[in-house]
């Protein structure tokens, strides 16, 4: 079965990546059904533009408050069985990467990753605490980000995951296990695909489909004005600084940016004035903070 569809966990700062990754994908695949994710945890937000000028829906969800990624489980949860790739909002397609996913037919499909035993410790789980929680769990020797998956829905529901996240609707998920799990919900998933794999419940693979932001491949942006491109995603995880210029490899994300803008009315207008107007919100906000602190 091949990817149906790419949802995109998005929440109202992260807008601008979102606009750069959704013309990203459009780029390549014009015609795959894209699904925003939407977490109000810091407040409404309009992704009415977005959806009118792409084509891109948003998957309706009874809880609408999330924080951290939990947001990004709720494909899983969907009765339908679907085969799906679920994404951060800070990422972009450098080529086609659906057509390297769609030759593996795996449940779910993760990025290779390396990783040391701080690592593991820092940015997934504490193996200590996890040997508590689950004696019988053996940890296969590799991590992977949870910023893009590949998924397949109908296997597993919401009640999976009781006795380790506290669901309640208005309110962000907690981890019955904050001490073991770190990173919201990265570690638990973690634990939990790498679990249900031992088990023999999921087919699980690591293939490297994924560049973080600071990656040293050759990347032309003439090749992507000629259609073609790279068989990977690039995922600036942890490497978000200011505007896409103060980024490393930022103008990757503001090519797509631009691109984006190219078919919204007023688009340079509004390229313009909008990282204008966060940056003067954002001054606001600290200096009633500094006032209201003093």
């Amino acid at each position: 079965m091949n990817i149906q569809t790419i949802y995109i966990a998005a929440y109202r700062y992260d807008l601008p990546f979102t606009r750069a990754c959704v013309a990203s994908i459009r780029h390549f695949y014009p015609e795959i059904p894209i699904k925003l994710i939407k977490d109000y945890f810091y407040g409404d937000f309009s992704t009415q533009e977005i959806e009118k000028t792409y084509g891109v829906g948003v998957l309706e969800t009874q809880q609408r408050v999330f924080s951290w990624g939990f947001s990004k489980l709720e494909p899983l949860f969907l009765e339908k069985k679907e085969r799906y790739l679920v994404l951060d909002s800070d990422i972009v397609f450098a080529g086609k990467v659906l057509d390297l996913l769609n030759q593996h037919q795996d449940d779910f499909i993760v990025d290779h990753e390396l990783c040391t035993d701080a690592f593991v410790a820092s940015h997934y789980f504490s193996l200590e605490e996890l040997a508590r929680i689950d004696p019988d769990f053996a940890f296969p020797g590799f991590t992977f980000n949870t910023g893009q998956i590949v998924g397949t829905s109908g296997i597993f529901k919401r009640s999976d995951f009781d006795g380790l996240v506290h669901w309640e609707l208005g309110k962000p998920p907690q981890l019955n296990y904050p001490s073991a799990f770190k990173l919201g919900e990265q570690g638990l998933i973690n634990y939990f695909l790498t679990k249900q794999a031992s088990l023999g419940k999921i087919s699980l693979k690591r293939l490297d489909f994924m560049q973080v932001g600071d990656t040293q491949k050759p990347i032309s942006l003439e090749d992507w004005e000629r259609g073609e491109g790279y068989p990977f995603l690039i995922h600036w995880c942890g490497l978000r600084r200011g505007a896409f210029d103060e980024m490393i490899n930022g103008h990757i994300v503001d090519y797509f940016s631009r691109k984006y803008y190219e078919k919204i009315s007023f688009g340079r207008f509004k390229q313009w004035i909008r990282p204008l107007a966060f940056k003067c919100y954002q001054d606001l906000k600290e200096s009633v903070k500094k006032l209201l602190g003093r």
